[in-house]
């Protein structure tokens, strides 16, 4: 997965690093392992809060959140928590498809307006 980190106002430092490369390979064992999957990572700090703000993206598919927290670690744990769970769910999109019954081949059986003795 291709990682691009952007500080504001802070250090991106080698933990924080770690741990985004820890959750991002969780969500990319639940979409396949998509190679062609991007990851946007923002670290920012305002006043006394930690915001982190997550995007990935593989193929047409996007997601998005942020975590706020008195801490960075929380923060960025928030964020790919929430991500994870939207991965999920879109997941569960993908392999519930609308299903559809199989057509029936005489219509009159299927109504039931045959008689017992006509079937058998």
């Amino acid at each position: 997965m291709n990682v691009e980190y952007m500080g504001k106002q802070i250090v991106v430092t080698q933990k924080y690093r770690d741990l985004t490369q820890d959750g991002l390979a969780r969500i990319q064992k639940i979409v396949n392992g998509t190679s062609s999957a991007k990851a946007k990572v923002t670290l920012a700090v305002d006043k006394h809060r930690k915001i982190a703000d997550v995007a990935v993206t593989f193929g047409a598919y996007s997601m998005v959140a942020n975590g706020e927290a008195a801490e960075m670690s929380m923060a960025l744990r928030g964020a790919l928590d929430k991500i994870e769970q939207q991965a999920i769910r879109q997941k569960e999109k993908w392999s519930t498809g609308r299903r559809h019954p199989r057509p029936v081949e005489n219509p009159e059986i299927a109504n039931g307006s045959e008689s017992a003795e006509a079937i058998a």
